[in-house]
Formats: structure tokens, sequence, C-alpha cells
């Protein structure tokens, strides 16, 4: 996206570090300078470095569930989390989520309908989207069904 998009700025937000020097590596290799990374928790990462109405689109891409219930409100998609990204999104944009985990989708949209302040749309992801690595590895292993399972929930303001 960065590549296809080089006047626009990516920021990503990770709390692994070996995710963040992957990233800043593949960055250096294909000569890209709008793409920012940091390794710090998201609900934070947003809370102190964007301002109100300051982002154009949040992309999740396949978050961990947190299937334990006592890790529940580890999730990215809590109804604090969603208020904090809606906050900062400019008006007119939006969150996009992707899980291949249909309980944590349904949690996300009860957690969003909480807050009122979404519309939702649940839905495959387009065929020009780009493919995670995990996508990749169960698609290649004939374990992954993404007409079945693969799902993107959009929130606009």
């Amino acid at each position: 996206m960065a590549k296809e998009n080089s006047n626009e700025i990516f920021f990503g937000i990770e709390k692994s570090w070996i995710s963040v020097n992957k990233l800043l590596k593949k960055c250096k290799q294909d000569n890209l300078n709008n793409i920012f990374c940091i390794k710090l928790d998201a609900y934070w990462a947003f809370q102190l470095l964007f301002n109100d109405a300051s982002v154009k689109k949040v992309l999740i891409n396949y978050p961990d569930p947190c299937f334990k219930k006592s890790h529940i409100s580890r999730r990215l998609t809590t109804r604090e989390k969603l208020y904090i990204y809606a906050k900062k999104l400019v008006q007119t944009d939006e969150i996009r989520i992707r899980s291949d985990d249909y309980l944590f989708v349904e949690f996300t949209l009860k957690e969003s309908k909480l807050l009122q302040c979404f519309s939702c749309i649940v839905s495959n992801p387009a065929i020009n989207e780009p493919v995670t690595k995990y996508e990749k590895k169960w698609l290649s292993m004939n374990k992954y069904y993404p007409e079945k399972r693969k799902r993107t929930i959009s929130y606009k303001n």
C-alpha cells in the first residue's frame, strides 16, 4: 500500500520488536520513506501520538483474538479502544479490521454497537486487498478457507 500511495504517510504500531525490525528492513530494502513504525501498545500509541481528527484510516489486520476470558480486555477492539480510534479519525474515514476468527468479529460488532458512533459493514475482503504472511501460510497448507472464515469489518464515522 505504501508503494502504491507514495504521497501518503503510513504509521505502523506493533508490540513485537521482531515485527518492527522486519518492517523497517523491508522499508529500507524497498526504499520506502513514507512508513514509520513504533513498538507500543495501540491504545497508548493512539492516545499519545495522534491529535483528534488527524487520522485518515485505521487498518487492523488479524489482531490477536485473545481467546481466554481473562485476556478479553487486551483485545484491540474493546469499546474503550474503539472510542479512542474514533476520536482520532477524520470525520469521513474508517476503521477497517480483518479477522478470521468469528467470535472475535462478533465481539467487535457488539462492542461497536454499544458505542453507537459507527456504522458497521461486515464483508469478505476485496480480491485486490493485500494478503498477510499468515494467510499465505494457511493457503499453501490448504488449511485456510477465506470464503468461509475471513471477514472485514468497516466502521464509518
